[in-house]
């Protein structure tokens, strides 16, 4: 499991931080990084001035999912 990715979930979405830790122990890291996804999905575009910048920020997470 990633801890930056850990500790972004557990920062800013406890509840699903705590739904992953039931979750099986191989698949806590993938829920994880969904959860973490989504927040970066849901505050892109409220973090920069350009649409385009919001794309480079999204394309973070599609290069450390491969």
């Amino acid at each position: 499991m990633n801890e930056r990715i850990t500790a972004l979930v557990r920062r800013h979405d406890p509840d699903r931080f705590l739904t992953a830790l039931f979750a099986p122990a191989g698949r806590q890291g993938a829920l994880l990084t969904l959860y973490a996804f989504n927040h970066e999905l849901a505050r892109a575009r409220e973090m920069v001035s350009e649409p385009p910048l919001a794309l480079i920020r999204l394309q973070w997470w599609r290069r450390w999912w491969r």
